[in-house]
């Protein structure tokens, strides 16, 4: 990619808020997922496992980032459901298997949707609000 391109890129993260940063993790999450399970079975289990590295590193991003202290429950639940990421996307990496790879991208897919509806009914109370 082109020094334009990294430049518009920087730009667009440090300008993004936090909760477009959260969705932008989601999704490149999802999409490196995505990726490993399609390089399943095809020969290239070094680009699949950059793949699944890239999804776990974002996964334990979002991981770090909770505050488990004043999160409460929900805090802990998402903690969980990212380790369960975690452990599918080294499971399918160590099996060569996409089973695992597809029920990560389900957890991801359904935190991403939750995270929009929240994000979303944020924007739209802000909106309301006098």
């Amino acid at each position: 990619m082109g020094h334009g391109y990294t430049r518009y890129t920087q730009l667009d993260v440090t300008t993004a808020s936090p909760e477009v940063l959260v969705a932008n993790l989601f999704q490149a999450a999802i999409r490196h997922t995505r990726r490993a399970k399609e390089l399943s079975g095809t020969g290239q289990p070094a680009a699949r496992g950059v793949a699944i590295q890239k999804a776990t590193a974002i996964v334990q991003e979002l991981r770090v980032s909770l505050d488990l202290e004043n999160g409460g429950e929900i805090s802990r639940n998402l903690a969980a459901l990212y380790d369960f990421v975690v452990d599918k996307l080294m499971e399918g990496n160590l099996h060569r298997a996409a089973g695992p790879l597809e029920e990560a991208v389900g957890v991801l897919e359904t935190l991403e949707d939750a995270w929009s509806q929240i994000v979303s009914g944020a924007v739209s109370e802000q909106r309301v609000a006098p």
